[in-house]
């Protein structure tokens, strides 16, 4: 299932309809196994979920965890976090913040992006991004 670029944009904006559910154009999406473009959508259990080694993760203070926690049990996760699957596990690529966010609210699931990326992708991603964003 492909979606139009207007259509992930009102998927991002979709009104919560229930839970793990999206309404977008009076069509209900199943996050919890929606496929787009190469990606899945999941809900992945939170114990199954580790760092990556390739990700040199910033810094968090305890209350900005409690913050976002207090954020995510008010309005949910508004972001899924990004991994990829590795010998039945799930690395955490993006979002480690609402990942340990989400472990503090004693959350059993998290919804996620699976991303089949391998290290030397992801390396020249990050080598890419950084290039961008030291020419701004």
């Amino acid at each position: 299932m492909r979606l139009s670029h207007k259509k992930k944009i009102a998927a991002k904006r979709g009104s919560k309809h229930s839970k793990g559910y999206v309404m977008v154009n009076k069509i209900t999406l199943n996050f919890s196994s929606l496929i787009v473009e190469g990606y899945r959508y999941i809900d992945i259990e939170v114990s199954k979920i580790i760092e990556c080694p390739l990700v040199n993760y910033r810094g968090y203070s305890t209350e900005g965890i409690e913050f976002l926690a207090s954020s995510m049990k008010k309005d949910g996760l508004q972001t899924p976090i990004e991994v990829r699957e590795v010998e039945g596990l799930y690395e955490v690529l993006a979002g480690k913040r609402r990942w340990v966010a989400a472990v503090f609210l004693g959350m059993t699931t998290i919804k996620a992006v699976v991303s089949n990326i391998s290290d030397s992708e992801f390396k020249l991603q990050k080598q890419l991004l950084k290039m961008t964003l030291k020419s701004i």
